[in-house]
């Protein structure tokens, strides 16, 4: 252990006499300076957003046509620039367009899609609503809602009309194929099912994936 010290010693001996007068004094006395360290650390901060900020590219998100209308796809462009005069929208294709948006921006919408609580508060508040008769119990769902099981009260479901069978499909669908979209997967992608279950027998009432099997066949 002496013989490490020693030669340590040596070291530093040897640094500092090749430093000639270029010299800097530590007073042991003091306490650190809390507040150099800080001013050190936000300045580090503040390089390392400005360096985000200047490498922060723009990313185009392909995002569906979302109308119960007639509407074509230019004029939906159209109204989605009247809507936000600043945001930057072009026509992909008959039923997607896209929205030019900073990849910052992009991640920060990713991670809501992520949130377990903005989740839940979004299909709370929409099944909660009293066209669909207190039908809806609990629902399951995984990464980007490509698969969504929703539990009912089946003698509540069927008594709530047409509402409680296309509503499932149409608010999992849009926000599957939002989450996709600006996880950048590509529009042909995407997909999202959806099936309605007894939550009592744990019978399957509906599955969306045969609506589609049976379209192609």
């Amino acid at each position: 252990m002496k013989k490490k010290i020693v030669l340590l010693l040596s070291s530093m001996l040897i640094l500092v006499s090749g430093c000639g007068n270029n010299t800097k004094t530590v007073d042991l006395t003091q306490s650190p300076d809390t507040e150099s360290e800080s001013i050190a650390i936000e300045a580090q901060e503040e390089e390392t957003e400005q360096k985000e900020k200047l490498f922060d590219k723009d990313v185009d998100i392909i995002l569906s046509m979302i109308s119960v209308g007639d509407t074509d796809i230019d004029t939906y462009v159209e109204e989605q620039k009247n809507n936000d005069p600043d945001g930057i929208y072009a026509v992909y294709d008959d039923s997607h367009y896209t929205y030019t948006i900073k990849e910052s921006k992009r991640k920060e919408l990713v991670e809501n899609f992520k949130n377990e609580d903005y989740i839940n508060d979004a299909f709370k508040d929409i099944f909660s609503d009293e066209q669909y008769n207190g039908a809806f119990l609990s629902m399951d769902y995984d990464d980007m809602f490509k698969n969504v099981t929703f539990y009912v009260d089946r003698d509540a479901y069927n008594n709530a009309g047409i509402a409680a069978a296309l509503g499932p499909v149409f608010v999992s669908g849009v926000f599957a194929d939002s989450a996709q979209a600006y996880n950048l997967v590509p529009p042909e992608e995407r997909s999202c099912t959806v099936k309605i279950v007894d939550n009592d027998t744990k019978e399957v009432i509906y599955d969306s994936s045969e609506d589609a099997s049976s379209t192609e066949e």
